[in-house]
């Protein structure tokens, strides 16, 4: 008997979840199928099911992480757009960010991208676009920030927290990303 539709993409789910927690953590080259697919308790065979190779995998997990991050969710009714832009560039540039966990795809695969196959980084450049344009929705109504100042800011937060990521210490990282924050709200007009 067929599995159903829904029990596939739970299938799916599970193993775009376990695809970019290993990856982010691990980096491309570092990880195999067998890893992920252990790691989302399923079989290789079921890899195949879902994905036609590895790279195709990497690809849609970039998207899927892009999908499943703060920054894409509504805006709370009872928060303004300055308030809720506040709130989204502080929570991505939180401390707690700059562990392994970290789910934005954004800073977490920024290194290991540039190496990978158009399509992967076509994948990037689109969620890096659409980290852009949501900043830009929620700022028109407050700001008069320029595209390039929104720009700026995406760039300088991604960047600010693959650094804060990378460096051995701790009380670096956590000045970078209160620098980062405050530079980010006023960029955009919010100081």
């Amino acid at each position: 008997m067929p599995y159903s539709p829904e029990h596939k993409e739970k299938s799916k789910q599970r193993i775009l979840s376990s695809a970019y927690a290993l990856f982010s953590a691990n980096g491309y080259s570092n990880i195999s199928i067998n890893q992920i697919m252990a790691d989302a308790s399923m079989t290789r065979g079921a890899f195949y099911a879902h994905f036609k190779n590895k790279s195709a995998l990497y690809r849609e997990a970039i998207l899927y992480a892009a999908e499943n991050t703060a920054i894409v969710r509504h805006k709370p009714d009872e928060l303004n757009d300055r308030e809720w832009i506040k709130k989204l560039i502080e929570g991505y540039l939180h401390k707690q960010n700059i562990s392994n966990d970290c789910r934005c795809p954004l800073a977490s695969l920024v290194t290991d991208v540039t190496v990978r196959e158009p399509d992967v980084r076509n994948a990037y450049t689109s969620t890096f676009k659409g980290l852009n344009k949501r900043i830009a929705k929620y700022t028109q109504n407050y700001s008069s920030a320029s595209n390039d100042a929104i720009l700026a800011t995406t760039a300088m937060m991604i960047g600010g927290l693959a650094i804060a990521r990378a460096v051995d210490d701790q009380k670096l990282s956590e000045r970078l990303l209160k620098v980062c924050i405050k530079q980010a709200l006023c960029l955009l007009n919010d100081d």
